[in-house]
Parts: structure tokens; sequence; C-alpha cells
């Protein structure tokens, strides 16, 4: 079922907010490959006010019932992102930025009671969208060769700690084939899950 008129008003306006930080988290990522610091903290803040100024809902963009989860809700969310993606951070598959770029996706999001699927949907939607991209460039710079001996030196050089043995290490600053813009994921995913949502394309997740 399609997102009904009444409800388009209450899930559009923080949608809109949601996607005009991520655009401009992506023009800075396009620009200097990095997300600042300070576009991350006005967005916790926008997520936060918004929260707490907003009619009370399941979640932001819920097709049913869109609205506020109030503060514990949204910094629920917003952590629960954080904790679910630092390990692609540690893996080097994301930045720092992008890490916390998600938690801005969690934060505006927001959970209550039993409505964590959402916070899922979105990140397998970033996710997907994340490889897709990620295939793409490797095809349009011809640097598959580059990344899969990225791959190959980070997965030897766990393996080899977690054996006790020397073992090579791999530093992004200087090793990345090609860093990719992560931010464009994020924005490309949120968007086609809030799409597929309200569409009622997806009624699982």
């Amino acid at each position: 079922m399609a997102l009904p008129d009444n409800d388009v008003l209450a899930a559009l306006f923080p949608a809109i907010l949601l996607l005009s930080l991520l655009l401009v988290a992506v023009s800075s990522d396009l620009r200097c490959r990095r997300i600042p610091n300070n576009l991350i903290l006005a967005s916790w803040c926008v997520a936060l006010a918004w929260h707490v100024l907003a009619a009370p809902g399941a979640w932001a963009f819920d097709p049913v019932s869109p609205g506020s989860v109030g503060l514990p809700g949204a910094l629920l969310a917003g952590s629960a992102m954080l904790a679910a993606f630092i390990p692609f951070y540690l893996l080097r598959i994301m930045g720092a930025g992008d890490v916390k770029l998600m938690s801005v996706v969690g934060m505006f999001f927001g959970v209550s009671g039993d409505a964590w699927t959402q916070l899922i949907g979105v990140s397998l939607f970033v996710l997907a969208a994340g490889g897709l991209l990620a295939a793409a460039r490797m095809l349009a710079t011809r640097s598959s060769a580059a990344v899969l001996a990225n791959l190959r030196l980070i997965f030897s050089g766990y393996a080899g700690r977690a054996l006790g043995m020397p073992a090579p290490s791999f530093d992004p600053r200087t090793d990345s084939a090609d860093r990719m813009p992560y931010a464009v994921a994020i924005a490309t995913g949120t968007l086609l899950y809030l799409v597929a949502k309200w569409a009622g394309w997806i009624t699982v997740l």
C-alpha cells in the first residue's frame, strides 16, 4: 500500500531535511573525499530537533504512522547505526565520515517499540548501492586488479596477525586503489529505500 495522502506531508518534511543534508555530504565527498565533522554535528542537531518538535509516530518515515520517536528513540537509532557500521570502517570499506553519516540516517529514522526493521532495510539498500557503485567505478577506472590486490593485502594481514605471525599492513591513505565517495551510496540507498517503502514495494523491512 502506498503512503496515505494525509501522511504524505508528515513523512515528506523530514525526508527533505535528511536528503538535503545527504546531498551536502555527497558534494563534499565528491569534491574533497571527506565529510566534515561540522556537517555531521549539524545533521545530528537537525535530526534531534525534528524529533523533539514533530508530532509523535511509529518512526519518521513510517508508511502508516510517520512521526517523531522523541530523543531516546532518535539517539538509540543513531547509536545502533554507528555501532553496526564501525566494522566497515575497521575493514577500510568505509571512512569514519561515512560511518557517522549512517548514524545521521539512523537518527532521522528513529526507533520505537519493535520498529527496528527499517534500520536493517535502509542499511541493506545502502550496502547494495555501495556494491554497485564500487563495481561501476572498477569497470570505469579499470582498477579491479589493484582493488583485488588491496583486498588480498587486507585479509592476509588480518590472518597473519591472528596467527601471531608478521604480516603486511594496509594503509588506505597510500594503498587505496580507488577511494570511493561512499556518501553517494548512502544518499542513493536511503532515497531508494524510502521510495520503495512508501510505494509499498517492500513490507518486511
